[in-house]
């Protein structure tokens, strides 16, 4: 609190004085009292603010120089033996150091809208800002939320004209540069920053490895993402995808997801230079290195899906040796069909669906002697020599495409594509990034460890709370509306034979503990109506069921919230 002891008026000037401690008392006195469009500045142990000879920025040809006389004028003198001779207020207790000039009457308008637009950031207001900053929003969100905020208070109209309430756009800018380089460090050498903040993160449970040697590789995997580790479909299948230009220096990153009953989780999140088979075999060794048993306790998992990546295959490959690998059917049709378009194909326009339909009826035959009926139809075509040849070419691995083949070799849950991967990737470019590239690898691993994490858990969450419809599931009912449940013939623990809707002398035959079911739709783990029925009448828990009780909730809030933090199973 600032008391004055003396005051002296002459010539619109006021002088008082008065104790202060040291510049920082000056500097709020200024912040209170000052209602200038200028700023201070200090040189030795004087402090000024206003139109003096002594004021920075004041060049004759500046919009802000109006020529004004009012002025702040702050001296804070040091008190010694010799200064207490030459100024009686130094003798006093306290001694009045402080010596403040004001005048206050301006030769123009300081309350007109081009005056109050050039007054600096409030510091209350700046820290708003670095708030707004560090819960992962840019700077047009970050202005865009502190106007929607002043137009909450009262005289709202006045405040959006005042430039310490609302900054102007290159305040926010620079801003927001300084906050990046004091966090983030340089966006050229971004390594030495990372290292710093890796003691952080594992405070907080988030496990961030690095590997600077070119091409460097960068492992995140957050608690969430350890708890997903140990799900049951962790060990099942993976999908796998990953997107280039994700920072300044063009860094891709690359997910690892298994689904849960909430939507597709991470295990781990890789960010690394290039796309090149050296750069995925070195991320997926610092996973194993790190976290060697994380497929639900296995050290590699059955199943990885890709979109036809060489470099992810060979790497894959490599690392995971005894994985089978299964390619994203919409992926590779839709590579089929460019091709076939393509001029170098040398495929006649009118003959172009008649071959993709052929391609198709192949990738998607229902056994195995209709795949091969489809083989020796393709063999036998008239001409299109160049197809025949590519499809040959890929018969070599059409356990990676076939349908015929998942279904009676494959648990894949019925995912027959990697949207999953697609929606994720989706997720972080337009949510997470908000389709803006992140100032470096340190802001890349702050969104990804931070950001995306909270929102995998808001999501969970919105199904753990019961939030969400479970209209599939009503739909799988009400195909069974014909069936009588009293006809469902239990053979043992697990074992069931539920009858056909549409035949009653057919049935089916269901595994309850693996989420299976013999009819077509079940063959590859998929969750089918006759599962659907005994659930809803025998109550019965399924891997690859939709969440419809308080038991299923109460696991995803695990997932989602760890032990210690969910709620007991009670308030689901």
């Amino acid at each position: 609190m600032l008391v004055v002891s003396e005051c002296l008026s002459s010539k619109n000037v006021l002088t008082l004085r008065t104790y202060m401690d040291d510049k920082d008392d000056a500097k709020s006195f200024i912040r209170k009292f000052g209602k200038f469009d200028d700023s201070y500045w200090i040189q030795g142990n004087r402090l000024n603010k206003g139109n003096s000879s002594r004021s920075h920025r004041k060049v004759e040809s500046s919009k802000k120089n109006q020529k004004c006389d009012a002025f702040i004028d702050i001296l804070i003198k040091i008190v010694t033996k010799g200064s207490k001779k030459n100024d009686e207020y130094l003798k006093r207790d306290p001694p009045l150091n402080t010596v403040i000039k004001i005048n206050p009457f301006h030769s123009h308008n300081c309350g007109s809208a081009d005056a109050l637009k050039r007054l600096f950031i409030d510091p209350e207001v700046k820290s708003v800002f670095l708030k707004y900053f560090a819960d992962g929003l840019s700077p047009s969100q970050a202005m865009k939320q502190n106007i929607s905020r002043l137009r909450t208070l009262p005289n709202y109209i006045v405040s959006l004209a005042n430039g310490a309430l609302n900054p102007r756009p290159w305040t926010i800018y620079r801003l927001w540069h300084k906050y990046l380089e004091e966090n983030y460090g340089s966006f050229k050498e971004p390594f030495e920053r990372l290292e710093e903040k890796i003691p952080d993160y594992l405070n907080q449970g988030i496990h961030v490895v690095m590997d600077k040697t070119d091409p460097w590789v960068v492992l995140v995997v957050t608690p969430l993402n350890e708890r997903a580790q140990k799900l049951k479909n962790s060990s099942e299948i993976i999908f796998m995808d990953s997107t280039s230009s994700c920072d300044v220096s063009m860094a891709s990153v690359t997910v690892l997801l298994t689904a849960t009953k909430g939507g597709a989780v991470p295990i781990g999140v890789l960010i690394h230079k290039q796309q090149t088979a050296v750069a995925y075999e070195k991320g997926f060794k610092m996973l194993m290195d790190n976290f060697p048993l994380c497929f639900n306790g296995l050290t590699y998992p059955k199943i990885i899906m890709t979109d036809d990546s060489m470099a992810e295959k060979k790497a894959i490959q490599e690392i995971w040796p005894q994985t089978t690998q299964i390619l994203c059917i919409f992926h590779f049709l839709q590579a089929e069909w460019r091709w076939l378009m393509s001029s170098s194909s040398n495929i006649l326009p009118v003959n172009r669906q008649q071959l993709m339909q052929l391609f198709r009826k192949a990738v998607y035959a229902k056994n195995h002697e209709d795949f091969q009926d489809v083989v020796n139809e393709i063999n036998h075509l008239e001409g299109n020599q160049s197809f025949k040849d590519r499809f040959n070419e890929n018969l070599k691995r059409s356990q990676e495409w076939s349908m015929s083949y998942r279904n009676e070799n494959l648990i894949t849950r019925n995912n027959q594509t990697n949207n999953y991967s697609e929606a994720t990737i989706r997720i972080l470019k337009e949510i997470i990034l908000e389709r803006t590239k992140a100032y470096n690898v340190v802001a890349l691993v702050e969104f990804i460890s931070i950001i995306w994490d909270k929102y995998c858990i808001n999501r969970l969450l919105d199904f753990a709370y019961n939030r969400r419809n479970q209209k599939d599931y009503e739909l799988q009912l009400t195909k069974m509306k014909s069936v009588d449940p009293n006809s469902i013939l239990q053979i043992d623990e697990f074992l069931y034979k539920v009858p056909s809707s549409k035949d009653s002398k057919k049935s089916y035959d269901v595994n309850t503990i693996i989420g299976w079911c013999s009819c077509y739709s079940g063959k590859q783990g998929g969750f089918c109506k006759h599962q659907a029925l005994l659930k809803q009448y025998y109550d019965i828990e399924f891997p690859n069921s939709p969440v419809t009780d308080s038991n299923e909730r109460h696991k995803l809030a695990l997932l989602a919230l760890g032990i210690r933090d969910c709620p007991p199973k009670p308030f689901f």
